[in-house]
């Protein structure tokens, strides 16, 4: 299996290279939409707070 992957690494390492990259953007995308959403909570929370409303609970 290792060499079936080290060889199709030699044959097209551009090919290999833009799926490198590809899955560290997508992977990188993905933290930063996570941690959007946690300062969006973190400020929600910190504003609510301040206009006195604390422990509120929203179901759908």
């Amino acid at each position: 299996m290792f060499r079936l992957a080290a060889g199709n690494l030699r044959e097209n390492p551009l090919r290999t290279a833009l799926c490198a990259f590809s899955v560290a953007v997508g992977t990188g995308a993905l933290l930063i939409i996570a941690a959007i959403g946690l300062f969006g909570q973190t400020q929600l929370q910190s504003a609510l707070r301040t206009i006195g409303v604390s422990g509120l609970t929203v179901s759908l």
